[in-house]
């Protein structure tokens, strides 16, 4: 190669080396100053406290002695025909379980009264006056099979044009949730009718829970919740800047409602222009 030649390469390549550095100090410089911010998915609606009792398939595991300690964790799986161990304080023995199901330690006296076929002829009154049945020294434990399970619990008479069997509800229990479909709407006597959600997921997460004070959220929307003040009006279009590559970006936003100093958005996942929960929001400039 000529000197001329080698010449244009050390030229072209001390050119591209120092467009790359411009890129990279370009990147860096717009990150200084920002008070950023990711937006969190959450669900909102019109909330109602309720107190109520959790329902399943289930029934009592017996043993012949009252001295018995299962090595079964709670909610733990068990397969139709497997062997429980259990522990005596004189002898150890097992026992084969005849159906599959979920295992629970918890035998609370409520197994044969709540029952899906109590549940569809229940009245509110038989709700208010059940009370648990004795509970054999023999049982270690029950068994809960079937994969549905079932939330009871009265509702104020100004609820039931809420109600629509087939419609979904939003149950939070503790730190919980989960979506409950209308199974059942009960006849409204006084002020109170019994509503009876139903769900099919995430059996072996209840198997401890029976009677529970929770909320029942109607009308749930659920979007990205972030600060009113990061909302900015261009051009005739709402939205937020975030922080992309290293620069300012603007992405319009469709408002659901506000809450308090928040603002729940819309999350629509199905164009890579709409705000995303990754997204790093640019709440102000210092």
């Amino acid at each position: 190669m000529s000197k001329q030649g080698a010449g244009y390469l050390r030229l072209l390549s001390l050119l591209l080396g120092l467009l790359l550095g411009l890129y990279g100090l370009l990147r860096l410089l717009p990150m200084e100053g920002f008070t950023l911010y990711s937006p969190e998915i959450y669900k909102v609606g019109d909330e109602e406290t309720v107190s109520g009792f959790v329902a399943r398939s289930e029934g009592l595991l017996l043993s012949e002695s009252s001295e018995v300690v299962s090595t079964l964790s709670e909610g733990q799986w068990v397969g139709a025909g497997q062997q429980v161990a259990l522990g005596y304080a004189s002898a150890q023995t097992s026992l084969t379980v005849s159906a599959p199901g979920y295992y629970s330690r918890f035998c609370d006296g409520y197994e044969a009264l709540l029952t899906e076929e109590a549940l569809q002829r229940m009245t509110l009154s038989q709700f208010y006056a059940l009370s648990p049945e004795t509970v054999p020294p023999q049982a270690y434990g029950r068994l809960i099979t079937g994969q549905r399970w079932y939330f009871a619990c009265p509702l104020p008479s100004d609820r039931q044009k809420d109600c629509v069997i087939g419609d979904k509800l939003l149950l939070r229990l503790g730190a919980r949730e989960y979506s409950m479909e209308i199974s059942r709407i009960g006849q409204t006597e006084g002020e109170e009718f019994l509503l009876i959600l139903r769900c099919d997921r995430r059996l072996g997460e209840i198997t401890a829970l029976r009677r529970e004070t929770g909320t029942l959220v109607f009308g749930v929307q659920e979007g990205l919740l972030l600060p009113k003040a990061a909302l900015y009006h261009t051009d005739g279009k709402t939205g937020v800047y975030v922080l992309q590559s290293g620069r300012k970006r603007f992405k319009e936003v469709r408002i659901l409602c506000f809450e308090g100093d928040k603002v729940l958005v819309e999350l629509d996942l199905s164009t890579v222009k709409g705000l995303r929960p990754e997204d790093e929001i640019i709440l102000s400039e210092e």
